[in-house]
C-alpha cells in the first residue's frame, strides 16, 4: 500500500509541477503587449512623487505610455528590489485595470470600520486585478493590516495609512487621464 502511494506521489510530482509553472508563466496584459514583434513600440516614462511605496530607495513608481502603432497603453508601474540584487517583484497596472482597483479599494475603505468591529479571529478583504496585483486588508482580533501584493508570488507589502494610497492610485488615473486627453487616447 504505501509503496503505490509512493508511486502514486510520483507520477503526479511531474503535472503538479508543471500546472504551477504554467500559472506563472501566464503573461500580463503589459507582457502580451510589449512582446508583440513586427511592429513599432515607444516607452515614455514619467516618475511619479514619492509616497509610501517609497519605503526604501529600491522602490519605483513609474507612470508608463506605450504608443504602438495601432492603438497606445497606459501603465502604472511599481517596482520593488533591483535585478541586480535577485529580489525584484513588480506591477504593470494598465489604466482600465487601475480604474477598477480604484473602485475596489474605495469599497474596501468603506468596509474596514465594520469588519474590524466583528471582532473576528481572523478576516481577510482582498481585491485582485487580472494580473495579480492585490490590495486589502486582515483583520485578527480587531487589528487591521492593510497590504498590498505586486504580483502573484510576490512578498506582501503592509502599510498604515490607507487613505494615502488610495489618494495616490487615484492621482496616478488622474495623471494618465490627463495624458490620454493630451494624446487623444
Amino acid at each position: 500500500m504505501i509503496k503505490k502511494v509512493i508511486m502514486l506521489a510520483i507520477l503526479l510530482f511531474p503535472v503538479l509541477a508543471m500546472a504551477q509553472n504554467e500559472e506563472d508563466k501566464k503573461q500580463t496584459k503589459y507582457e502580451e503587449f510589449v512582446s508583440k514583434t513586427g511592429i513599432i513600440t515607444k516607452f515614455v516614462d514619467t516618475k511619479m512623487e514619492k509616497c509610501f511605496f517609497n519605503v526604501n530607495e529600491s522602490f519605483k513608481v513609474t507612470l508608463r505610455m506605450v504608443y504602438g502603432e495601432v492603438k497606445n497603453h497606459y501603465f502604472l508601474i511599481l517596482e520593488e528590489g533591483t535585478f541586480m540584487s535577485g529580489s525584484h517583484s513588480s506591477a504593470h497596472i494598465e489604466y482600465s485595470d487601475l480604474v477598477e482597483i480604484n473602485k475596489a479599494f474605495a469599497k474596501l475603505l468603506s468596509e474596514v470600520d465594520a469588519d474590524r468591529e466583528l471582532r473576528p479571529e481572523y478576516l481577510q478583504n482582498i481585491f485582485t486585478s487580472v494580473d495579480g496585483f492585490s490590495v486589502g486588508y486582515y483583520v485578527e482580533k480587531s487589528k487591521v493590516k492593510w497590504i498590498i501584493k505586486l504580483r502573484h508570488g510576490a512578498d506582501k507589502i503592509s502599510f498604515k495609512q490607507p487613505m494615502e494610497i488610495a489618494n495616490y492610485l487615484l492621482d496616478a488615473q488622474k495623471k494618465i487621464e490627463s495624458i490620454m486627453a493630451q494624446n487623444g487616447k
